[in-house]
């Protein structure tokens, strides 16, 4: 039950993230700035949203903790530059894994050419 508790609310957590990089910026310094409001709303959202269980009660509670520490660095940029550095590092190795990945992708479109011929057909 606390393992299924802490796997949904990180799963909340990251789809509270990508609505939250959807928003405007506007609407972005706003919950910056009423981060008490917003830890408050997002725990009693994901509780209801879950069922109301006590392994839904879990899952908000470490989402609210998440999102917590997500907006304090949010906040405070200055105070927390390492971790975008890490980011900024990690999207760049991303880049090269990228690359290796399309290469795979090409050898294996070689050896089996009928593939994409069939969807190509479905579409």
């Amino acid at each position: 039950m606390l393992s299924v508790g802490l796997a949904l609310g990180t799963m909340s957590f990251f789809a509270a993230i990508l609505v939250y990089l959807k928003m405007p910026r506007r609407t972005r310094k706003w919950i910056e700035k009423h981060y008490l409001f917003t830890d408050f709303i997002s725990m009693i959202l994901v509780y209801v949203v879950l069922g109301g269980t006590l392994t839904a009660l879990i899952a908000s509670a470490w989402c609210a903790i998440l999102i917590s520490a997500a907006l304090e660095v949010a906040h405070n940029k200055e105070d927390y530059l390492f971790l975008y550095h890490f980011k900024d590092q990690t999207v760049k190795s991303m880049g090269g894994l990228k690359g290796y990945l399309k290469t795979i992708n090409e050898e294996y479109k070689k050896r089996h050419p009928h593939l994409g011929e069939e969807e190509e057909k479905v579409v």
